[in-house]
């Protein structure tokens, strides 16, 4: 059974049990898993929204149980409602899987006996045991690992956690075709809920950098984010001499992309920043445009960050980009560095194209919201529940 946005919304005013009136608060109970794994991250990004929100509404006992962990996101939440959140951060340099996972497993196995959930939203593929009776969820956010390594930990362990769970969520329509292309889950229902955007303009801070700069967002490692081909971009182009490259984000430069860097007779025109959301807001909105050349993405959030923040997007016209994005970009071919420069020469000598862009990004940004995206994952607990 799948289930589309408009499917979520049009649930949205059903009682969690038909013949129960008034119902038991919810109970839900989130695990350890993805806080042990990323100290920030999109994936728990998503996760902390989503838990944020439900532990604020009136229908639902809400708990989450992290152990031990490193996310620095979540620790914030159990600062704010210590009641909800169980856990310990721990400093980054000890954080070690192979150690605290058994530990977790084991002190998450006796509080979800005890709270005994209705629902539990796994918030990566590690599976703990929760009761018979309990749903369980889990986010496909990617199918990465399935497309372009074919083998790895996380495509087993993500094979058995779709194997166990009740319910599914993707991120995008693209991600459930290719859920559904690598994968049999018979019959269990998926949800598609979008990212939500939080990013707030009105706070940022001023770049430190005092030169016209084109920005790139987010990690450069993987081939599949096809960091490669802006800087053979730059490179190549003389009509991009006078502008700089801000890389936001990810690890600082390694000695293999400063070789790049350096080959390429950019040292002086590439440079990394980071630091937090106010200060990533800032890099949007002085930026002539964001550049986003990846070949897959699971969803891809930092468009939708550009867009709300003013900023033009020049898009990579590979899955999921078209869908995420609409008409509010400039597309371009990732496999070719002329593409991406035709798009860059639009922008630049084109006046009426980039404010068309501008005003058709923040029309699209009021479609991502973090409100209605927990309100649908929320929607589709008591969905399960009366299944």
């Amino acid at each position: 059974m799948l289930f589309s946005v408009d499917a979520g919304i049009r649930l949205l005013h059903r009682n969690r049990y038909a013949n129960h009136i008034p119902s038991a608060p919810l109970k839900i109970l989130y695990d350890y898993g993805a806080f042990l794994d990323q100290k920030q991250g999109g994936v728990t990004r998503i996760m902390n929204e989503i838990i944020r929100r439900e532990i604020q509404r009136n229908s639902v006992e809400c708990q989450v149980y992290a152990g031990f962990h490193k996310n620095t996101g979540l620790h914030e939440i159990a600062c704010e409602f210590p009641n909800n959140v169980h856990e310990f951060l721990l400093p980054q340099s000890i954080a070690k899987q192979r150690v605290f996972l058994p530990i977790n497993n084991a002190l998450f196995v006796q509080f979800a006996k005890r709270f005994a959930p209705d629902i539990c939203h796994y918030t990566f593929f590690k599976t703990p045991k929760v009761p018979v009776k309990t749903k369980t969820v889990v986010t496909i956010h990617d199918l990465i690992f399935e497309i372009f390594l074919k083998t790895d930990n996380q495509v087993n362990e993500r094979r058995d956690a779709l194997s166990k769970v009740d319910g599914i969520i993707c991120v995008s329509n693209n991600t459930k075709n290719d859920l559904l292309k690598f994968y049999d889950v018979g019959n269990k229902p998926i949800l598609v809920a979008y990212h939500g955007n939080d990013l707030n303009s009105s706070r940022a801070v001023p770049p430190d950098v005092d030169v016209p700069y084109l920005l790139y967002v987010g990690n450069r490692g993987s081939l599949y984010k096809n960091f490669e081909l802006v800087l053979k971009a730059f490179a190549k182009s003389d009509m991009l001499k006078p502008l700089s490259l801000v890389c936001f984000g990810g690890r600082p430069f390694d000695k293999t992309e400063w070789r790049t860097i350096l080959k390429a007779g950019l040292a002086n025109r590439v440079f990394h920043r980071s630091g937090s959301d106010d200060t990533l807001a800032g890099f949007y909105q002085n930026a002539i445009a964001l550049i986003y050349p990846s070949r897959y993405e699971g969803f891809g959030l930092p468009p939708i960050e550009a867009m709300a923040c003013r900023c033009p997007v020049l898009a990579s016209n590979a899955a999921p980009m078209p869908e995420i994005i609409g008409n509010a970009a400039l597309f371009f071919d990732p496999n070719s560095e002329d593409d991406l420069l035709n798009a860059i020469s639009i922008l630049l000598h084109q006046p009426e194209v980039r404010k068309s862009l501008i005003d058709n990004g923040l029309e699209r940004t009021r479609f991502f919201s973090w409100d209605k995206t927990a309100l649908l994952i929320h929607q589709f607990y008591q969905n399960l529940l009366e299944s």
